[in-house]
């Protein structure tokens, strides 16, 4: 025995940190040392070579960011809650510190709250117009209120 595993085939054996051993896992620097510690060896190249072949975690960053552009989201910079929906209800269409896009959104998608829309001291002319022809329920009678209104 020549301390490396066996005999039969010198540069051929396997399993011993031979240069066949070093071909087949693609190590260029093994030496012939003795089975357990030419394992241990070769563990380390091994370990060694997957650090040089992993992406760096810079890397890794540029490459979740650009991911993250091509799919349309933002950049992610820690956890931020989602913005409440705005509920509709008959205060948030009378309210006069309401958005007009919310009133014209509430005039265009909720006939049922139109009525209120009515009473809304900031509603645009051309809201209540579209108001007015769009109807709904109790919006003739939400004019006739805001007509005698006027009256007096």
């Amino acid at each position: 025995m020549d301390g490396c595993g066996g005999g039969g085939g010198g540069d051929r054996e396997d399993g011993d940190g031979t240069r066949a051993d070093a071909e087949v896992h693609g190590i260029a620097d093994v030496t012939r040392i003795p089975a357990p510690w030419g394992r241990t060896v070769r563990r380390r190249q091994r370990a060694r070579m997957a650090e040089r072949s992993a992406p760096a975690p810079r890397r890794l960053k540029t490459m979740r960011g650009l991911m993250a552009k091509a799919a349309g989201q933002p950049k992610a910079r820690g956890l931020q809650p989602p913005e409440p929906p705005l509920l509709l209800t008959s205060q948030v269409a009378s309210d006069p510190d309401t958005d007009e896009d919310v009133l014209w959104h509430i005039a265009e998608h909720a006939p049922e709250l139109r009525r209120w829309l009515i009473a809304n001291t900031a509603a645009s002319a051309e809201l209540l117009e579209y108001v007015a022809q769009a109807g709904g329920p109790g919006v003739a009678r939400g004019f006739e209120v805001l007509f005698e209104s006027l009256e007096e």
